[in-house]
């Protein structure tokens, strides 16, 4: 598919979400942005197909058509303990970025029947960026609750970008295949029997979390929790406290009136947080429309840096 068909499709999708008044909060996001910008995005994708109209070319020209060079993407629903997923993406990003696309996919390490398994989060970065990465310097966890990488800079410590998702607070069916009942068995395999998967989750990422502060790196951690910062007992509030991390869309918008960022609700539990040092490097941050990239029922979030960030200089 051509890239100005490509293009057409988002404009249209666009102009619908005007008319609907299904808009950008925040700031939007649609500009062009500038060689001393990076934009990032994180979403989660509700499915990512292998081939098709919404297979991973498609899904890596929308990325590039949008100027995003690094996505964060969650329940992509692939198994990657299967070779031909991973080898099948990379062939087709090779085909039309060489040398240009870095991917980072993760799941669960059970084995699906299919290609399909619930769950899953992954990063793809798109341009000169690529260069930036640190040799070997991405990875992900062994229950697919979180992918990264590492991005290279000059007399410091990396950025360490992480891809989440938490998963609900129970699952629809007792049993089932959910990543919640991955996750479930994968924790009884490893002893941890009496532990709930979210309180899993929200330890081993900020056990994660402090070893990379420890050895000196920035963090960038968005993805979709599946809470808000506000709801009672909050694991993301948890989070936060215990590594230092900072919402940067509520230091941006402090008075901001409350919206959802899935379809079905009214809060944002989709969201990403920074080491505070970065703050003086946003440039702008936003909330797009529902469908704004794909079919999903979650916004996506995107946010520009100053490129500086990668530099030995101070962003103004």
């Amino acid at each position: 598919m051509s890239r100005q068909l490509l293009s057409l499709m988002a404009h249209i999708r666009r102009d619908t979400d005007k008319q609907s008044g299904n808009t950008w909060q925040g700031d939007n996001l649609t500009g062009d942005k500038d060689n001393h910008t990076i934009r990032i995005m994180f979403h989660n994708v509700n499915g990512l197909p292998l081939t098709g109209i919404d297979g991973m070319d498609m899904f890596a020209n929308e990325q590039a058509n949008l100027q995003v060079d690094i996505q964060g993407f969650s329940e992509h629903c692939l198994d990657t303990t299967k070779y031909h997923v991973h080898q099948t993406a990379r062939d087709l990003l090779r085909r039309y970025y060489t040398g240009q696309a870095s991917l980072q996919i993760d799941s669960s390490e059970e084995t699906a029947i299919n290609t399909y398994k619930p769950g899953g989060t992954g990063i793809l970065l798109l341009g000169d960026l690529v260069g930036q990465q640190e040799p070997q310097g991405r990875g992900g966890d062994a229950m697919g609750r979180w992918s990264y990488i590492h991005l290279r800079r000059k007399a410091q410590p990396p950025i360490t970008i992480i891809s989440a998702y938490q998963v609900c607070p129970r699952p629809t069916n007792i049993i089932g295949n959910t990543a919640y009942h991955q996750q479930i068995r994968a924790l009884n395999k490893a002893g941890r029997h009496q532990i709930h998967p979210r309180h899993a989750f929200i330890t081993d990422l900020i056990n994660f979390v402090a070893k990379l502060q420890t050895n000196g790196h920035d963090i960038i951690l968005g993805g979709d929790f599946n809470e808000s910062i506000e709801d009672k007992n909050s694991g993301l509030l948890k989070l936060i406290t215990t590594t230092n991390l900072t919402d940067p869309f509520q230091h941006r918008f402090p008075h901001h009136p409350t919206f959802g960022t899935h379809a079905m609700g009214h809060r944002r539990i989709d969201s990403v947080l920074f080491s505070p040092s970065l703050l003086p490097s946003l440039k702008s941050i936003g909330y797009a429309p529902f469908q704004y990239t794909k079919s999903s029922d979650h916004r996506p979030l995107l946010f520009d840096l100053d490129r500086r960030i990668l530099e030995n200089s101070k962003a103004e």
